[in-house]
């Protein structure tokens, strides 16, 4: 199957066309070549626009360099790290800016590798995340006691569906326990499922209701 470019007009094989979900066939109107120019310009004309210059690709050695981190090259590149490749080895050289930035980094956050830094932004997030969860379930108990109801439920089968005024006569329930239990200033009430879920029953307002602790603990020895 072919397609014609829109840059250069030439019937070329759809393979020779990049990639673009809402494009016609799933490809681009132009072709891989054209785009690459296209872009090249885009890019050198933004970078003299902004006083930008443009960055070189790390250059690639067959050989491992003796060259230890911080060496300054004639044109004033800073060696960073090398990396390996299939080819050989991918030497890294930054500007002495960008050299000073990355190891503040490093120093600062105690680590032998920069590229450490996005794992622990991702566990700072995780840990704020698990606070803020505590802390909404402390102030909304019954939201937590109708989830961990209404998955005991399904566990065991059940497929009801509530609507809205349901979904809120279940809450209020919970919540009414609640109110029970910081009048008392003790866990004294729990929300009791009349028909219990093991034997088939579901998680509606019909089949919930607020009773003691001790009424409730007698009822699974029964």
């Amino acid at each position: 199957m072919q397609k014609k470019c829109s840059h250069c007009a030439l019937d070329l094989p759809v393979e020779d066309f990049s990639r673009h979900p809402t494009a016609k066939h799933g490809r681009k109107h132009i072709c891989k070549k054209c785009d690459k120019i296209y872009s090249d310009a885009r890019y050198a004309k933004i970078s003299k626009q902004n006083g930008v210059k443009k960055k070189e690709r790390p250059s690639v050695v067959t050989e491992v360099s003796s060259v230890k981190q911080g060496h300054v090259r004639e044109d004033g590149l800073v060696f960073w790290s090398k990396t390996k490749i299939s080819n050989g080895y991918r030497e890294w050289w930054v500007t002495k800016e960008h050299f000073d930035k990355m190891l503040t980094k490093r120093r600062e956050l105690g680590r032998t590798r920069y590229h450490t830094i996005p794992a622990l932004k991702n566990i700072n997030k995780s840990e704020r995340a698990r606070k803020a969860k505590k802390k909404w379930k402390a102030s909304n108990p019954e939201y937590f006691a109708n989830f961990h109801g209404k998955r005991r439920a399904s566990i065991r089968g059940d497929r009801t569906i509530l609507t809205a005024h349901e979904k809120a006569q279940v809450l209020d329930i919970y919540k009414f326990r609640d109110c029970l239990n910081k009048r008392h200033q003790r866990v004294m009430f729990e929300v009791d499922h009349i028909k219990a879920v093991s034997r088939g029953g579901c998680h509606t307002p019909s089949n919930l209701r607020v009773t003691t602790k001790e009424f409730n603990r007698q009822k699974w020895a029964n």
